[in-house]
């Protein structure tokens, strides 16, 4: 039998698939925007007369510039999805949240920041 000690140790990991849509998306980037991230960001550049940013970040793509950076990174679907990506192999329960709706705006900014710089650099 196990010790309780070895039954906590990882063994493993597996990937989960999940279609995400567009609103599921759009949702967890404004709860980022509006909410988890804004203590970082300095300014969001977007194109006017093409939708709102949300629409943008969805199709085109939008500028994010943070607060202490002199550099811009650009936003689009690919780096969102590689930012769950790497959300799903480090931060599964944050997943686990965003799939079933429960996350919260620290989830959201996590996701974010792995989006823009495939790492957590603020808070």
């Amino acid at each position: 039998m196990l010790s309780e000690k070895a039954k906590d140790q990882v063994v493993f990991q597996c990937e989960v698939q999940h279609p995400f849509t567009l609103g599921e998306i759009e949702d967890l980037l404004v709860t980022a925007l509006e909410g988890g991230s804004n203590y970082w960001i300095e300014s969001v550049d977007s194109n006017p007369g093409e939708g709102n940013v949300y629409d943008q970040a969805m199709a085109s793509g939008i500028v994010i510039k943070p607060i202490d950076d002199d550099s811009t990174y650009r936003l689009n679907m690919l780096f969102m999805q590689m930012g769950m990506q790497i959300m799903a192999l480090k931060y599964g329960e944050s997943v686990r949240r965003i799939i079933d709706g429960t996350y919260d705006a620290d989830d959201a900014d996590v996701w974010l920041q792995l989006s823009l710089f495939a790492r957590l650099v603020y808070g």
